[in-house]
């Protein structure tokens, strides 16, 4: 499993490239690459009948022309809405693209980071299915969840596919301990936290228990620079051209 390349801290484009275009749809994306992200994350729910698809919300109301529970949508639904408008009139008639529609549109040119929102109905091996119909190998993407039961069932299923535990780290003082071995238990090959509740002794802890820790949401070159000092090994960020600006690498147009 390689949750970490070899340059540290890596830069995860949120939902593409959020700032400039409507997250989860393929121009966030292709904005993304353009900006010289090699990481993407997105996040993905069930439609009705349990086809992945990229969207953020439970609730359809705030990043389409529709209402109501995103999951009670049949893929057919989904795919008559208008996914871009709310962030410009440029991008009406953007579409809510399928998990598959993704990783063939980034594939060769972006590394998918895949946040799996929903817990029911083996949405774990709806996911590592969507892989194998993309061709796309599974070392070369990454699972992300706030759900246990999620990260723990991809690393069942799928032991090459690193899994990263999105959490809220234990209170300062308190015993870490249960908190990593629950992480060990699970398998899960990385650690993501909220940028402003890493601390730096969960921060040395995860290391030594051998645990890449990535930080959300990150928009501020500042606190780039006192996250990278601190050690952090990812940094997740709606601005990935900034990100990267900041820490001295190459970025697109």
């Amino acid at each position: 499993m390689r949750p970490v390349p070899a340059s540290s801290p890596i830069v995860i484009a949120h939902r593409g490239a959020s700032a400039v275009a409507p997250e989860n749809t393929l121009v966030a994306y292709e904005r993304a690459i353009e900006q010289g992200a090699r990481l993407a994350e997105c996040d993905v729910y069930l439609s009705s009948d349990g086809v992945p698809f990229l969207f953020h919300d439970s609730e359809l109301e705030r990043t389409t022309n529709a209402s109501g529970p995103v999951t009670e949508r049949s893929l057919v639904d989904l795919k008559q809405l208008d996914a871009g408008s709310w962030k410009g009139p440029e991008f009406a008639g953007e579409r809510i693209p399928t998990l598959v529609e993704f990783l063939e549109a980034v594939k060769g040119k972006l590394r998918p980071v895949i946040e799996i929102k929903g817990k029911d109905r083996e949405i774990e091996q709806a996911v590592i299915n969507a892989l194998h119909e993309a061709r796309f190998p599974s070392e070369d993407a990454m699972i992300f969840s706030f759900h246990y039961k999620v990260v723990a069932e991809i690393a069942r299923l799928d032991p090459s596919l690193p899994t990263t535990w999105l959490v809220t780290p234990p209170e300062p003082g308190e015993d870490l301990g249960p908190f990593f071995r629950a992480a060990l238990k699970a398998r899960v090959s990385a650690l993501g936290v909220s940028h402003d509740e890493v601390t730096l002794p969960f921060l040395q802890r995860a290391h030594e228990t051998g645990f890449p820790v990535f930080v959300w949401t990150v928009n501020d070159a500042a606190r780039i620079r006192e996250l990278t000092a601190m050690g952090v090994d990812g940094i997740i960020s709606d601005r990935p051209a900034m990100a990267l600006g900041v820490l001295g690498r190459n970025t697109g147009n």
